[in-house]
């Protein structure tokens, strides 16, 4: 199984993507900042608030993957007081 998870550059991200794999699965991270250290897995740069890149990274970018069959949607900003609450909101949504 394929596993496409968003917002890997952060805490639990990381994680996440350490017990997928460590599961046998399958993993694509895709975030707009490249994580700090190596994930293990193919790394996508996306802009989830452009909807054309966002469809382009889950159903393949360059021929590096396609057919994900599960997504681990973990990319937002984390809280309210990061940044304005229209533009919270905007990228959450």
């Amino acid at each position: 199984m394929k596993v496409a998870v968003t917002g890997d550059a952060g805490r639990v991200g990381g994680k996440v993507i350490a017990e997928l794999l460590g599961a046998g699965f399958a993993v694509i991270s895709l975030d707009r900042a490249k994580p700090a250290a190596d994930q293990g897995c193919p790394f996508v740069s996306v802009d989830f608030t452009d909807f054309g890149e966002t469809v382009g990274a889950l159903t393949g970018v360059d021929n590096r993957h396609a057919d994900v069959d599960a997504v681990i949607h973990l990319a937002a900003v984390p809280g309210p007081g990061h940044v304005p609450d229209p533009t919270l909101f905007a990228n959450n949504i």
